[in-house]
């Protein structure tokens, strides 16, 4: 005859769920701190003054809005005063997702991202701009992928430009991610 299992005491039932609950938490806590979220005074100062000042990277750490257009870069006069500083607008906005949003904040805001000391003379011409807002101030960040860039403008009012060469091949991933259909952006290797 087989014997039929004692059933365990509410003791030992709230012992497992204890350390079951323990062990959960421990988790959580364990990949939160492997993926911190990033606060302006943890990013480089050189990061900082590319994209204009803290309200800028504070607009692209925790947006409440994230836009991309494609544009025609071949504009050779930039006007601050109209949108997109003038360039002929092809598609958009198209709405990105948060989480492709967030994966291009982490790729910017990395100086390891930039070859600081570099200098280029090739013509800028930007054809895809992603748009960061928060509380509705933005910040705009200009790619060109023909001469591996970026230029920001924050509020009408310029950051910077730094070269890209070292995180073009993740650029252009998220590039056509948000313009799948693209044949340019497609084109891009």
């Amino acid at each position: 005859m087989e014997s039929i299992p004692k059933p365990r005491s509410k003791a030992t039932l709230a012992i497992g769920l204890t350390l079951t609950v323990c062990a959960v938490v421990a988790v959580v806590f364990a990949v939160r701190a492997q993926s911190p979220k990033l606060r302006v005074e943890d990013i480089d100062s050189r990061v900082v003054k590319l994209f204009a000042g803290p309200q800028s990277v504070e607009n692209i750490l925790s947006p409440t809005k994230i836009e991309a257009f494609r544009i025609d870069g071949r504009v050779k006069q930039r006007d601050r005063t109209r949108p997109l500083v003038g360039y002929p607008i092809l598609t958009g906005p198209v709405e990105v997702e948060a989480t492709t949003g967030q994966q291009l904040a982490t790729i910017l805001l990395n100086d390891n991202a930039y070859w600081w000391e570099a200098a280029k003379a090739c013509m800028f011409n930007p054809g895809l701009v992603v748009r960061y807002t928060k509380n509705g101030k933005s910040t705009e960040i200009y790619f060109c992928f023909s001469c591996d860039e970026l230029l920001v403008i924050s509020e009408g009012k310029g950051g910077g430009t730094e070269d890209t060469d070292a995180i073009r091949g993740p650029l252009v991933e998220i590039a056509k991610k948000i313009f799948p259909d693209d044949k340019e952006i497609d084109a891009l290797e």
